[in-house]
């Protein structure tokens, strides 16, 4: 299938079958299509899971691919959800590193701007947003457990999981997918105490396949089953609602960083100041935006947000404006939220 001449944005026929051909198979890579996502093999059920609706055909670029298990953890269940969530243990939680190349608090009227991490006291099960912020766990292609951090994001399928492309697909197209994955919400000191969720879809922007390691393409998502209800994630926890196209703003940032100062306890650490946009010094990359953090692996996916109460007595409603893309040297970056990441979110919001 190819595109269109002319038609910018689109991927041509050549460049999917050189990406194919670069994929270790079929089975294990993304799918790169031209103007839509195919509705790929549908994953076995989980036990105890609601079907998902079919996966529609969508004008737009992605890049998706139906998630998989080693061979370890699918042995320790008679179902993919079985499975993951008898080898995610609390012990084996606690264990997972943060080997990828990555790169509840409230809003105060004028709150200070923070360069060094603090630690927010769990557990998070009810307080808005971190009940919708959580822990992503996944095994490495290497075979070594690994975790980044992630949100729940607004979305008409009421299934999507926000985190970093390098926690989905750590090199883009020059290698294989991450394995066992799943999010784990107000995940605190190994508990799940909203559950442990597991996908049907993992996705990641075209872009990173072709320029990984560039934060500014660092965007991926998981859609994630249904609970035994018939329930969207979003429905169960709540969810952000992503802003597009903000200027320099204050924004606040959660996440699980790990090693170091921060630890190996599963908790979500907090940082907040006046977000910087960024614009792109190579060719093919997309902007960023930094803000002064403290922040190690381990957050990379966590949320980059604000609050507001549109009417008193209201709830309020979460913007989600970045998320942790990569770190270093006091500064935290996440790609830029304009059009690009509007549209992505709005084509795997449909799957």
């Amino acid at each position: 299938m190819s595109a269109a001449p002319g038609r910018p944005g689109l991927i041509s026929e050549r460049r999917t079958r050189k990406a194919m051909r670069r994929s270790r198979g079929a089975a294990a890579s993304l799918l790169l299509v031209a103007g839509m996502i195919l509705p790929l093999a549908a994953a076995p059920g989980y036990a105890n899971e609601s079907a998902d609706p079919a996966t529609p055909r969508i004008s737009g670029e992605v890049a998706a691919a139906k998630p998989r298990l080693t061979a370890e953890a699918a042995r320790l269940g008679r179902t993919p959800g079985e499975a993951l969530r008898a080898y995610w243990t609390s012990a084996r939680m606690k264990k997972a590193g943060t080997g990828t190349r990555a790169s509840a608090v409230s809003v105060a009227v004028d709150p200070p701007s923070v360069s060094r991490a603090v630690p927010v006291f769990g557990p998070y099960s009810t307080g808005k947003p971190n009940r919708f912020i959580g822990k992503v766990f996944f095994t490495l292609p290497d075979g070594r457990d690994s975790a980044c951090s992630g949100s729940v994001v607004s979305a008409p399928n009421r299934s999507l999981v926000s985190t970093a492309a390098h926690c989905v697909d750590p090199d883009g197209g020059h290698g294989d997918l991450v394995r066992n994955f799943v999010f784990v919400p107000a995940a605190y000191n190994g508990t799940a105490p909203l559950g442990v969720w597991t996908p049907r879809v993992l996705t990641v922007m075209n872009e990173w396949q072709d320029n990984p390691h560039h934060a500014g393409w660092d965007l991926g998502a998981a859609i994630v089953t249904r609970d035994p209800a018939g329930r969207g994630i979003e429905d169960v926890l709540g969810a952000f609602v992503v802003a597009h196209n903000r200027g320099n703003i204050f924004m606040s940032a959660v996440g699980y960083p790990v090693d170091g100062r921060f630890g190996f306890a599963i908790q979500q650490w907090y940082c907040a100041g006046r977000t910087t946009i960024l614009d792109s010094t190579q060719p093919g990359t997309g902007r960023e935006r930094s803000m002064m953090c403290d922040f190690v692996p381990g957050a990379s996916g966590g949320p980059w947000y604000w609050g507001v109460r549109p009417i008193p007595g209201f709830p309020v409603i979460w913007y989600l404006g970045g998320q942790t893309a990569k770190t270093g040297q006091g500064f935290s970056h996440s790609p830029h939220f304009g059009d690009r990441a509007l549209a992505f979110y709005d084509l795997v919001g449909r799957i």
